[in-house]
């Protein structure tokens, strides 16, 4: 079991919008928010997983994500030589520096390689709202394809793409991706937000189900006209790209976006620090 769904777990890395290498991780010590706080929300009697104190636990950076509005930053945590059955998720908000963290152990037994979820305990961290801990459970179910039966994250409204009206389209000459008018995945829940030339926007991110390291795309939604301008971006799928994502990218905007209006969808890819 372990094998299998620790392939799960370790491509959801390399599949977010990081570009992570499949091999890369980092040793990181989690935030001591994150494991020594006293409220905390559980489907086990039992105590939490002293793994996530250990000095040594494995992490990788997830994106971000949007929940009540607001922008969280994803990283996952998992034990050392057994991320199948023991994994952790924290959320921080991008203002406060206020973190949330779901603790996760699965029972090793042969049922739960294809439904790991069914033999799963967890423990919540922070005190999260009802909307958090959802948020923290979709965001599982996002990064493993194997996390059956987990809530279903509903797309805001994405834009209406007509790929043969060739004028609204700007960037790459090759045909847009079909892939936008069709099931997306989505970064988030809710949108964040942000601030063009005096007018708000909310922000979402979409990609091709199971190929979300190649194939993304940024929305940005103006609150009051509802007018839509969107970045869509494929990478080249090849092994420099790990590393450089940006180098090997192919861009269309949609929407007939200004030249601020680029900019600004081009900083929504920025700020992944792993966009070079």
């Amino acid at each position: 079991m372990k094998k299998l769904v620790l392939v799960g777990l370790i491509s959801a890395a390399a599949l977010s919008l990081s570009a992570c290498s499949q091999e890369h991780t980092e040793s990181h010590t989690p935030a001591s928010s994150s494991v020594t706080i006293p409220t905390v929300k559980t489907s086990a009697t039992e105590g939490v997983p002293v793994w996530i104190h250990n000095q040594s636990i494995t992490s990788a950076k997830m994106g971000d994500w949007g929940i009540d509005g607001e922008n969280y930053h994803v990283m996952v945590y998992y034990k050392p030589n057994d991320a199948a059955s023991d994994f952790m998720y924290t959320v921080t908000n991008a203002k406060t520096a206020k973190k949330y963290s779901i603790v996760v152990h699965v029972k090793e037994v042969d049922a739960a390689i294809t439904n790991p979820k069914a033999y799963a305990t967890w423990w919540y961290l922070g005190d999260p709202s009802q909307s958090i801990m959802t948020a923290l459970q979709n965001i599982i179910a996002n990064y493993n394809s194997d996390w059956k039966n987990a809530p279903v994250t509903a797309l805001s409204t994405p834009p209406t793409v007509h790929i043969d009206a060739d004028s609204s389209v700007q960037g790459s000459h090759l045909p847009v991706p079909k892939w936008i008018n069709g099931h997306k995945g989505s970064f988030g829940e809710v949108p964040s937000y942000q601030n063009i030339e005096n007018q708000k926007y909310a922000v979402m991110g979409y990609f091709l189900p199971n190929n979300a390291a190649s194939d993304f795309m940024y929305t940005l939604t103006n609150i009051s006209s509802g007018q839509k301008y969107s970045v869509v971006v494929h990478v080249k799928d090849v092994d420099a790209a790990i590393n450089h994502p940006k180098g090997y990218a192919t861009y269309w905007y949609l929407g007939k976006p200004d030249k601020a209006m680029i900019e600004a969808l081009q900083a929504e890819l920025n700020k992944n620090p792993n966009w070079v």
